[in-house]
Formats: C-alpha cells, sequence, structure tokens
C-alpha cells in the first residue's frame, strides 16, 4: 500500500553509476521513493508522462533531447510534476533557461544531500527553490534581468532581509526565527524574490543599487562587531611578509592556499618558535555556518595533547578575520610520498602506522572522530633521527558523546556528505551518523593504498567513488597488483576487515589495530 506522504520521484541522469549513487542517498531518506530511471531527455518525457511522479531531477546535458527541452516538454503536459534540474552547469545562461522552460529548481551535482532533500521538500509543495549557491546569484551578476513591475524600494523593503540572510548562510529555520515568520511564509516569500528577480526583466541599476546596499548592510553588521568589508577585505589582501599579524605574531610565508583560507607560517614576536597561523578569508567570515565549521576545529583540535597531533596554541579574530595559531610541521604529506615512491615498504608501514592508530587513539578517547583521514592529512617530519607522523586537520571532527550518555552522537545535520571521497566510509558516502568505526574504514582505505600503490576504489566522478565504497568489495592485493612483495597474512586480512562495508563487521577499536601492528613490527624486528 503506498503512503499517501510518499514522494515518488524519477531520476534523470546519463551517467549509470552516477544514477545509481543518487538513487541510494535518496531512499535512505524517509519517505522519498524512486519510481523511474532515465538516461537521455526523449525517455524522460516518456518516463514522466507514464509514471506521473511528484518530482524529476533532471540533469541537463543529456542526448536524445537535453534537459531543458525535456522540461519544457515535461511542463506544457504535465504541469503539476514538478522538476529540480540537479548538473553540473552553473553558468547563468542554462540556469535562467531551466526557470524559463520551468524548471522549479536548480542546483548543482555537488549539492548536500540535507539541501536536496529540502529542495524536493519545497518544489513538492509548490515552491520553488534553488541550491543555497545558486540563490547567491541574486546578488552577483550585474546583468541579470528582473521585474518591471514592481518598484526597486519595494524589493528592497519586502525581500531584502531574507536574501541578506541567505547570503550569510542561515538555513530556513535560522531565517524564520530572524524574520519571525515561518517556514513555510520563507519558502514563499523566497519563490516570489526568485520570479520577480530572475524571471522578469527589472533594470541593470536596481540590481547593482541592490548589491550596493547589501555591502552596506554588512558593512554595518560588522561595524557593530568592531570590523568593515572594507578592514577584511584589507587585512586579508595586504598580509605579507615580515607584517605584524593580531599584534603578537610576524608572518614569514605563505604556505598554502584553500577553500577556506590561507595558511602562513609565522613566529611569536617574543618567541622564536616556528608557528603555523590559519586565516579564514573575508567572504567566508561573513558565513554563520562556515564560522561555526572553523571554530569547531579550534574546539576540537585544542582539546587534544599527543605528540603525533597538531597542537593548537592561541585562537580569535583580527579585524573581522578568525584565525588560529597551531604547530608548524616541517614535513611532507604522506600524499607525495606515495606519488613519488608509489607503496611502503613494510618496516616503514608498521612505523608509520603505529604513530597514526596511537594519536587517532587519543582522538577518540577524548569522544572526538576526524572524518577526513587522508594520506595528505599525516603529515611525515624528522624528530631525533626518527620518522615522526603528525596527524593534522580536524576541521570536519564530530564530538560524540561519551559512554553513559543517552545517545551514541550528539546530534548532527542527517544526510550531510563531509570528507575526501576516496577515502569516505559507506556511511559517510550515505550521509549517515558516524562513529569512530568511520575512522577505522578511512584508515583502513590510506593502508590500502600505502601497501600496494592503489586505491581501493576509484571512479570518473566523485558519485562514481561514493557508489563504489556502498556497493563493492576491494581486491585482494594479489589481485589487484601480482608483483606486490609477500606480506605477512594478518595485515591483509586486517586491512580488508576495516574495509567492512557495515561497522559491526570491522575491527572495533583503534587498540586491536594497533596491537596487531605492534606484533607485526616486532615479528620482523
Amino acid at each position: 500500500m503506498t503512503n499517501i506522504d510518499e514522494t515518488k520521484i524519477v531520476l534523470v541522469e546519463d551517467h549509470q553509476i552516477a544514477r545509481l549513487g543518487l538513487k541510494l542517498l535518496l531512499e535512505e531518506i524517509p519517505g522519498f521513493r524512486v519510481i523511474g530511471q532515465a538516461e537521455t531527455g526523449n525517455q524522460a518525457v516518456d518516463k514522466t508522462l507514464e509514471l506521473k511522479p511528484d518530482v524529476v531531477i533532471m540533469d541537463i546535458g543529456l542526448s536524445g533531447g537535453n534537459g531543458i527541452e525535456a522540461t519544457l516538454k515535461i511542463k506544457n503536459t504535465l504541469p503539476q510534476v514538478r522538476v529540480i534540474m540537479l548538473t553540473s552547469h552553473d553558468d547563468d545562461q542554462d540556469i535562467f533557461a531551466a526557470l524559463r522552460v520551468g524548471a522549479d529548481g536548480y542546483c548543482l551535482k555537488d549539492i548536500r544531500a540535507t539541501d536536496l532533500a529540502h529542495g524536493i521538500w519545497s518544489v513538492k509543495q509548490g515552491f520553488a527553490w534553488l541550491d543555497p549557491r545558486i540563490a547567491k546569484r541574486v546578488l552577483g551578476a550585474p546583468d541579470r534581468p528582473t521585474s518591471p513591475n514592481n518598484a526597486a524600494n519595494d524589493l528592497f523593503e519586502l525581500d531584502f532581509g531574507l536574501l541578506y540572510l541567505v547570503e550569510r548562510g542561515f538555513d530556513n529555520d535560522e531565517i524564520a526565527r530572524e524574520l519571525k515568520m515561518s517556514k513555510t511564509q520563507v519558502r514563499e516569500k523566497m519563490r516570489s524574490i526568485i520570479e520577480s528577480i530572475f524571471l522578469s526583466d527589472k533594470s541593470v541599476e536596481t540590481i547593482k543599487l541592490f548589491r550596493r546596499q547589501l555591502a552596506a548592510h554588512i558593512t554595518d553588521d560588522l561595524s557593530r562587531q568592531g570590523a568593515s568589508v572594507e578592514d577584511t577585505d584589507t587585512a586579508i589582501s595586504s598580509l605579507a611578509v615580515n607584517e605584524i599579524f593580531a599584534d603578537k605574531y610576524v608572518l614569514e610565508v605563505l604556505i598554502d592556499r584553500g577553500g577556506m583560507g590561507r595558511i602562513y607560517k609565522a613566529k611569536h614576536i617574543h618567541m622564536d618558535r616556528p608557528l603555523a597561523i590559519k586565516i579564514l578569508l573575508p567572504n567566508l567570515a561573513q558565513n554563520r555556518k562556515l564560522l561555526r565549521k572553523f571554530r569547531d576545529e579550534v574546539v576540537s583540535a585544542s582539546a587534544l595533547n599527543h605528540p603525533n597531533l597538531v597542537t593548537i596554541y592561541d585562537t580569535g579574530t583580527w579585524r573581522g578575520l578568525p584565525f588560529l595559531v597551531m604547530d608548524y610541521i616541517d614535513g611532507i604529506g604522506l600524499d607525495r610520498v606515495l606519488r613519488k615512491e608509489a607503496r611502503l615498504e613494510l618496516d616503514r608501514f608498521l612505523d608509520i602506522f603505529i604513530q597514526v592508530f596511537d594519536a587517532i587513539g587519543a582522538a577518540h578517547k577524548e569522544n572526538l572522530i576526524h572524518c577526513d583521514l587522508k594520506p595528505s592529512n599525516m603529515l611525515l617530519t624528522k624528530q631525533h633521527g626518527k620518522e615522526t607522523v603528525k596527524i593534522v586537520d580536524f576541521g570536519l571532527a564530530r564530538m560524540i558523546c561519551p559512554p553513559g550518555t543517552d545517545a551514541h552522537l550528539l546530534p548532527t545535520e542527517s544526510f550531510e556528505l563531509a570528507g575526501s571521497p576516496l577515502y569516505m566510509s559507506p556511511e559517510q558516502c550515505c550521509g549517515k551518523e558516524v562513529d569512530q568505526r568511520s575512522d577505522l574504514y578511512s584508515l583502513g582505505c590510506v593502508m590500502y593504498e600505502s601497501l600496494t600503490g592503489f586505491l581501493p576504489f576509484k571512479g570518473d566522478t566523485a558519485m562514481e567513488v561514493l557508489t563504489k565504497h556502498i556497493t563493492e568489495l576491494p581486491k585482494r592485493f594479489a589481485e589487484i597488483c601480482p608483483d606486490l612483495p609477500k606480506y605477512p597474512p594478518a595485515i591483509e586480512d586486517m586491512v580488508l576487515q576495516l574495509l567492512a562495508k557495515e561497522p559491526n563487521q570491522r575491527i572495533q577499536s583503534v587498540i586491536e589495530v594497533k596491537n596487531v601492528l605492534q606484533q607485526l613490527r616486532a615479528q620482523i624486528a
């Protein structure tokens, strides 16, 4: 018997593995059921007319009629069917074309499962919906057409506050609380904004004025916190060698830059000890969710005290820029070692991973899981003539409840995908809650690669890799590389057991793995 609240979905995607991975993710969500699949635009139309789903999730780049053409045909025949474009196309032309032919939603393929689930629910209720990153394009394109029918001031008075909160990274619950509206009213307002700004012909001058008002609004907000947009932009762009940062650190060299910020080698003005300073980019410093993630990294990592874990010394905000100060590790990532040498000799492998499991064991003892264990987060350095491992980047760590509490895990956002696809556990790939055994699976992936020179699972896309983590078994060492040295059987058995799909079938603790490694080390000593 069909549940009247069930959401029936048709998936349209020309990549079979991606389609399978998406189906697995969606069917993990209560109330969602995939009733049909198609791989061309013409098949999408036929399948939709046949099955009459609630929602069609449509790729754009299809053969046999692209996704935009298929959407137009579906909407002309079955206007009650909701269509969400799920695509890698992020240019304005495709976004506007999709919305003009009647698409009810638009998102990118790397969207979090939580956001996609929310989008499916929203369009089913009759609301327009955009990937949060696409929604920000309302603030970005200087030539975006909008409606001639509403006065510019009407848009600003009615909708500015909501768009400002979207820009700052608030979710719908937070927006509803801030604006004292219901979530339904928030969705209806967003649909109104999308229709008035994206689907009509308001002047370029109006959008420019809107963006100037947004910048002024953000400036006022940061000024109340003691910083301005100009301050943060100037601060990050003008940071230079030998500059004094936060009144007490001398910046020496830019080590790395990434999606969230920059890392500098530095030293305290009163001490000669080398340090690393991680600074959040100014545009991200205005996003509440990313700020929470950055601060979580500080809280997580500062609770740890272990010779194989990076140490956090200081944290704060300077000119509106959140930062943390940590050990400077003069070393090389395990990823670079493996690229150069393909795999590790057994004795070196054992020395490295005994340290790794000792460090992760200390984190687990403090009720922390790393959630992003991979070779690049394992730095190798020389200390007292010995190769030493330092585990870095607890930015994705989750705090879990100590034994004896009512729940095994503190609440986290369900179905959120976080981590690096090549090393993610099946439960991470499905967006489920995770515990220490997820770290053990990730370490199994790294150990497999370190011993064989091959990843246990790889693919052309992230979705393909995620699907293999969920559905495929890793090959035996001899099968993947017949020329490997003859390892003790216990080590291969241990690695393959760590890669079990079900957490209950894995080795259950870091201590058990460490004991096996130490026994093997003693045998070959």
